[in-house]
This record gives C-alpha cells, sequence and structure tokens, in this order.
C-alpha cells in the first residue's frame, strides 16, 4: 500500500454526506459538527441522539444513488455492505469517500483526534487497528491533560 498523506481541511462550507445514521455515523458527525461543514445525514432510521442535533440537514429514507450529488465528502456508514458498495459505486473521481465498513473501496480515512488546549493530534494505524488508535489517543490525551496542569 502506498503511504497515506494526513491533512487538516478546512471545511467550513464545504458539503459533507453521511449515509446512515447509527453509532459509527454519530462519531463521524461529532468530530464534523464544529468544522462549519454543511452536513447531511441520510438514512432510514436515526438515532435519538442525531435527531437532536440542529446544525444538520436529515433526510428520514434510504439511501438513493443521486444524494451523493454536490457533495465533497461522503461518508458511508451503514451496517449493510449493499447500502455501503452502492454509495461506493456512485462516487465520482472529484469526490471523498470512506465506506467505514470496507477500506478498500475509500479514497480516505478519518483518524482519531486529540485535542487539548489548542493542540490538535491526529493518530492513524492506517485503517489498520482502530483499536489501537483510540488506545492511543485516550493515553495522549491523558498525558497532554496532565502535562498542562503542571
Amino acid at each position: 500500500m502506498t503511504a497515506l498523506y494526513p491533512l487538516a481541511l478546512k471545511l467550513t462550507h464545504k458539503k459533507v454526506l453521511i449515509v446512515g445514521a447509527g453509532k459509527v455515523a454519530l462519531r463521524k458527525l461529532t468530530g464534523l459538527l464544529d468544522t462549519g461543514a454543511e452536513i447531511t445525514v441520510v438514512s432510514p432510521e436515526i438515532l435519538p441522539e442525531i435527531q437532536k442535533i440542529t446544525q444538520i440537514k436529515i433526510i428520514e429514507r434510504p439511501f438513493e444513488s443521486e444524494d451523493v450529488k454536490g457533495f465533497h465528502i461522503i461518508y458511508a456508514a451503514t451496517n449493510q455492505p449493499a447500502v455501503n458498495d452502492s454509495v461506493a459505486q456512485n462516487i465520482e473521481d472529484w469526490q471523498w469517500f470512506d465506506d467505514t465498513a470496507n477500506p478498500q473501496t475509500s479514497s480516505f480515512y478519518t483518524p482519531a483526534v486529540v485535542r487539548v488546549d489548542g493542540l490538535v493530534v491526529a493518530i492513524s494505524t492506517e485503517n489498520k487497528d482502530p483499536v489501537r488508535a483510540k488506545s492511543v489517543k485516550q493515553k495522549l490525551t491523558d498525558f497532554l491533560l496532565g502535562s498542562i496542569k503542571s
């Protein structure tokens, strides 16, 4: 595999689509909320936690192929491989796509992110070991919070 290149993106006014509205979608959505992105969620069922978020657009119905049109970043975050595959098949070359369940079809991955006192650190295992990334994130967060208090 070719090495990944980490970036920090300015997403203000960029259109982001999340297909799915379960726990994985909620995690992606939570990380995007403060970016200024224009976020749309499409899913026939929506977690109550997602329904409470006022700064997003929710479309409560199954995914349709036309849904990807005009979006810069697209996440397929369902537990249904057929739906995620359908999203992947409708992506255009200029769109950035993350199939959260199938990294082979993704053009990017979202790293674990630590934000402490103006410092932003991204942690990636190149999508090979998300549990390890989560563990490193927690340890780094604890370390940074401890060093700031000292």
